[in-house]
């Protein structure tokens, strides 16, 4: 189920109380406590989430540093073997 489904529910089942006059402060403040709670712990399993996928993108953006420059070198060297090459097709 979605936070907002989840949340929605809550709202729902709040609103239920409230149309049989059985919602009172006890019950409302319990309802939001409730929902509060577990929209932070969502927050929290997110947060997680997200810190771990940063970690692996902070390794993928050095490697792919390093690739280019490796791929930089095979490139000049190419360049500097094909220069050599015409000049001495030239001669």
């Amino acid at each position: 189920m979605t936070n907002l489904k989840r949340t929605q529910r809550v709202l729902d089942l709040r609103n239920n109380y409230k149309k049989k006059n059985l919602l009172n402060n006890a019950k409302e403040l319990l309802l939001m406590k409730m929902e509060i709670k577990r929209l932070m712990n969502d927050i929290d399993y997110a947060k997680k989430q997200v810190e771990v996928l940063v970690k692996v993108l902070v390794v993928l953006q050095k490697n792919c540093a390093v690739t280019a420059g490796d791929l930089d070198k095979v490139l000049d060297d190419i360049k500097g073997k094909i220069k050599a090459k015409s000049v001495d097709a030239r001669k």
